[in-house]
């Protein structure tokens, strides 16, 4: 017995902070201050940086503003400050630009023009751009027309970065027969590497594999384990998901 669960793409919704980011050079001293949260030796290494026109100290500043980490909020200078890093082609800033259209942050919400962003960062090799431009083209409610063979290749681009949740996605992709032919058994392979990462879809969709044994053996204590993994992270889908088979498997034990 299947017991229906959404099965939906997910998305990157948040701006990509400075700790996302490889280190060298000055940056490396800078992502440490980052990471501990010491802002002042943090801005002091980034700001003069971004005063010289370095793209990379611009986008990571923008990020800050766009968030309010270390800096009060502000839109306007965040804004600034990535249009700024993208022409120079910034991957992060062209990514962060998309989330502001997308979101409707300090600019009026543009899905069209998010997309357009995502693009641009995609191209320079942004996993998380990828994998939201997948996203859009799975849906084609988001500023671009629904086409599943672009869908598969951004999100494919993503997944091959090791990006969990566009791994995720490709299992949706396999479990749908979306844009692919249907086949559990690699959609069960793509949700496995994301749930590896942590990744709460992955573990969500893996133990829904394990419980109605499609593309796997069913397996109720590894369809309990997985389940559970997703629901300690927050998923709502998974706390449901569980409860209801919970009282399936009671039921069927007092039959």
């Amino acid at each position: 017995m299947r017991i229906w669960v959404k099965g939906a793409v997910a998305w990157v919704a948040l701006a990509l902070l400075p700790s996302t980011r490889s280190t060298a050079g000055p940056y490396e001293a800078a992502h440490a201050a980052h990471l501990r949260g010491d802002y002042r030796t943090y801005f002091g290494i980034i700001r003069p940086l971004a005063a010289r026109g370095e793209a990379r100290a611009q986008a990571d500043l923008c990020a800050c503003y766009i968030e309010g980490e270390g800096v009060p909020q502000d839109y306007a200078i965040a804004i600034t400050l990535c249009r700024s890093a993208a022409s120079k082609g910034d991957a992060l800033a062209n990514f962060n630009l998309g989330i502001l259209y997308q979101e409707g942050r300090g600019v009026a919400r543009n899905d069209a023009l998010a997309a357009s962003w995502f693009r641009k960062a995609a191209e320079l090799g942004d996993a998380s751009a990828a994998a939201n431009l997948g996203a859009m083209y799975a849906t084609g409610a988001r500023g671009v027309p629904q086409d599943y063979s672009q869908a598969i290749y951004w999100t494919q681009k993503a997944a091959a970065q090791g990006f969990a949740l566009a791994q995720s996605n490709m299992g949706v992709f396999y479990s749908k027969g979306a844009g692919v032919k249907q086949d559990y058994k690699l959609a069960a392979e793509w949700y496995l590497k994301a749930a590896n990462q942590g990744d709460a879809d992955g573990e969500l969709h893996l133990g829904i594999a394990y419980d109605g044994g499609e593309g796997v053996g069913r397996d109720r204590a590894r369809a309990v384990m997985w389940l559970q993994k997703s629901a300690a992270q927050g998923n709502l889908w998974a706390k449901s998901y569980l409860a209801v088979t919970n009282l399936r498997d009671a039921f069927h034990d007092a039959s």
